[in-house]
């Protein structure tokens, strides 16, 4: 057991040191960039970056076969493809009431049509239908909606309708061919992008701003109000009834943003079983990306309902709404497994001679470990991705290889060419730093020091902050004292700083211990400015005095209660006589006579002035608080940190050995560290203390 005086000017050190700002100077930025388009795309062009960017992304976007390969595209077996899409009252305007609205934007109808685009570009004879829902669905199959070449046949009505008094002709359209002609000369992709349009309105009481399409039904009275799943899946099934292509080729794609409260025409969550539906890819939307348990069972349902040999792809996905990442994630999760279902996915990527097959399918990326470093002007890069791919659904797969080159730029004089992100930015790396204990063994026996030193070079680039974390069997501020922190501060001009490891001396019996410290190349919400250049970790050796074992703490048993606080216990064993003391109520008398007959309290003699932050259990005044923790920390009970020798001003901690339980603890070295509260100081936080305690079982 040891005792602590505490100087305030140290410990005012101590706290200046922990709040010191940190101005340190700002360095540049360097950046990487990575393709949002084919590869193919930017055949024999110039890409042209910003001067800071220094290398490609290890993310390479890759296209399918399908966008690639015209003989594939010929042959393949074309889709069809329902689109679902969720237009109750909380998409424009949250719920009529208050909160935000998921798609005020109206993404999903823009998305929709963006993706009819790459659909029709790959397979112009697929066939893609619509259903859009609320409370019913949303189309009037008797409306001519604001379009002289849209006639009523361009609809189909849901046939459960006939048994609904208000809503008998609500309805969908039904699978067009993209490329077929309709009545009026429009073709089927038109016709479906005109009821994806959305026009600007003031929605709601609360007057939200929200894109909504520029049809509107008829029968706009209590159309409203409610999210109704099941209907809008159940006039998809009757879609695809008809669809011309076989069920491995058919797909739903699901947007939505609630789950059913409308009992029509089955139980509001029916849906969830999955029956009878396709291939199904969900987005939900979301503010916190969440998605209901019925979305998942409805997934999982859909996975294993036997429709087709591709109902395995079905997969859901949360998110809020916005353009990029819906239009993003569909286009690799749900757009590129339509495709493949007859191509088979990239098997290889060769740049520059170089071979990489860390493909990953669900982001279309080839991972290159480090990325592609760029020239300072100009680089060339000569690209072959081979693929694996079948023409259709029963030929014999074949390889295909597609070739393609372009140039990087990098250069400040021209804008950033499109199709591509800068990603990635960070901090450029001017300073190299390196640890090592110069003095590796610290001894308890007269407090002999350990030193640490960290180095860093470039010293008159300015300022640096090199983080690290500190391990080992050693305790801070019970086995050593230290500044030791998770950082350290390098101002302009200084190479070297020194950690000493100071050991603290107590009587307790330990094997020796060790301080590690080890640098960080990487610290969350932190830039890194440095690389270490040298070891990484440095260690101190903290040796025992090998003193001989004699603590044994204030452990009270028979004929002492657990629960009766100690110092009760005391003062009643005093009026008994069975401790003669002639001052009763001087409560350090009263401990050292029960110490010489029993065994040993902890002291805590200290120079600070201390305040009264309360009363303790025993009525008596409390100096602070003690908390007390077995070896691997866990807390074993709350103490109160009493005056034990007015005169002197020595306080105390007392313990009757048992823990927050009242049961008694077993043998082992505990730790207690004690907060002192200083009147002198009121606005700084309380003074720590810590002790080491051996108790005998």
């Amino acid at each position: 057991m040891r005792s602590l005086t505490i100087d305030k000017v140290g410990v005012s050190l101590i706290f200046a040191l922990l709040c010191i700002t940190i101005n340190s100077n700002a360095a540049d930025k360097v950046c990487a960039f990575k393709l949002s388009s084919c590869p193919e795309s930017f055949g024999g062009d110039t890409i042209y970056v910003p001067k800071n960017v220094t290398q490609i992304s290890p993310e390479f976007f890759v296209c399918e076969p399908e966008f690639t390969i015209e003989e594939v595209t010929e042959t393949g077996n074309p889709p069809s493809i329902m689109f679902i899409i969720d237009h109750s009252t909380s998409m424009t305007n949250g719920g009529g009431g208050s909160s935000e609205p998921m798609d005020s934007g109206g993404v999903r109808f823009k998305v929709t049509s963006a993706l009819l685009d790459s659909i029709y570009k790959i397979y112009p004879d697929a066939e893609v239908g619509l259903t859009i829902f609320e409370k019913y669905l949303w189309i009037n199959a008797e409306d001519n909606p604001n379009y002289a070449s849209l006639p009523e046949s361009y609809y189909e009505t849901y046939p459960i309708s006939a048994n609904q008094d208000v809503f008998k002709t609500q309805g969908y359209i039904p699978l067009l061919k993209l490329d077929s002609t309709v009545q009026g000369g429009k073709k089927g992709i038109d016709v479906l992008k005109d009821m994806l349009e959305v026009k600007h309105a003031v929605i709601g009481s609360v007057d939200f701003e929200s894109a909504v399409p520029v049809y509107e039904p008829k029968w706009l009275p209590d159309l409203n109000g409610g999210t109704n799943i099941n209907v809008a899946f159940d006039a998809t099934n009757y879609a695809m009834q008809k669809a011309s292509y076989p069920k491995e080729n058919q797909f739903v794609i699901f947007l939505s943003d609630g789950v059913p409260t409308v009992n029509w025409p089955r139980n509001g969550d029916d849906f969830r079983k999955g029956t009878g539906m396709p291939t199904t890819f969900t987005v939900y939307f979301n503010h916190d990306n969440s998605v209901p348990e019925a979305i998942r069972n409805m997934t999982s349902n859909i996975q294993k309902n036997a429709y087709s040999s591709s109902n395995e792809l079905s997969w859901y996905y949360g998110m809020e709404a916005s353009y990029d990442s819906l239009l993003n994630k569909l286009m690799t999760s749900a757009l590129n497994p339509i495709m493949t279902v007859i191509k088979q996915k990239p098997t290889q990527l060769k740049i520059n001679g170089i071979k990489y097959t860390d493909y990953r399918e669900a982001d279309s990326i080839f991972f290159i470990n480090g990325g592609l470093k760029l020239n300072d002007s100009i680089t060339k890069f000569n690209m072959e991705i081979s693929y694996r791919v079948r023409k259709d659904t029963t030929s014999a797969a074949y390889d295909s290889i597609v070739n393609t080159s372009f140039t990087v730029n990098r250069t400040d004089t021209k804008a950033k060419s499109d199709g591509i992100d800068i990603v990635d930015c960070r901090d450029t790396t001017y300073f190299s730093v390196s640890v090592n204990a110069v003095d590796p063994v610290a001894q308890e026996e007269n407090t002999e020091s350990g030193l640490i030193e960290i180095r860093r070079v470039n010293q008159d680039y300015g300022d640096l902050t090199v983080y690290f974390e500190v391990s080992g069997t050693a305790t801070k501020n019970a086995d050593y004292a230290s500044i030791l922190y998770d950082s350290i501060v390098f101002t302009k001009g200084v190479s070297v700083q020194s950690v000493e490891i100071k050991p603290y001396k107590d009587v307790v019996k330990e094997k020796d211990e060790t301080v590690i410290i080890t640098l960080l190349s990487s610290k969350k919400n932190h830039n890194i400015r440095y690389v270490i250049s040298g070891p990484d970790s440095a260690v101190v050796m903290i040796k025992d005095t090998k003193l001989q074992d004699t603590t044994n703490i204030a452990v009270l048993i028979n004929p002492f209660s657990t629960i009766i606080p100690i110092t009760t216990q005391l003062k009643e064993v005093l009026a008994q006589g069975i401790i003669s003391n002639n001052v009763f109520g001087n409560l350090k008398e009263i401990v050292d006579a029960y110490k010489a007959e029993y065994g040993t309290f902890v002291y805590i003699e200290t120079t600070i002035p201390l305040k009264t932050v309360g009363i303790g259990e025993a009525g008596l005044p409390s100096y602070g608080k003690g908390l007390l923790y077995d070896a691997i920390g866990n807390l074993i009970k709350k103490l109160d940190v009493c005056e034990i020798d007015t005169n002197k001003g020595i306080y105390g901690v007392l313990w009757d050995g048992t823990n927050k339980k009242h049961r008694k603890v077993g043998g082992g070295v505990y730790l207690l560290t004690a907060s002192l509260f200083n009147k002198e100081e009121p606005g700084n936080p309380p003074v720590k203390m810590s002790y080491k305690i051996g108790v005998r079982d």
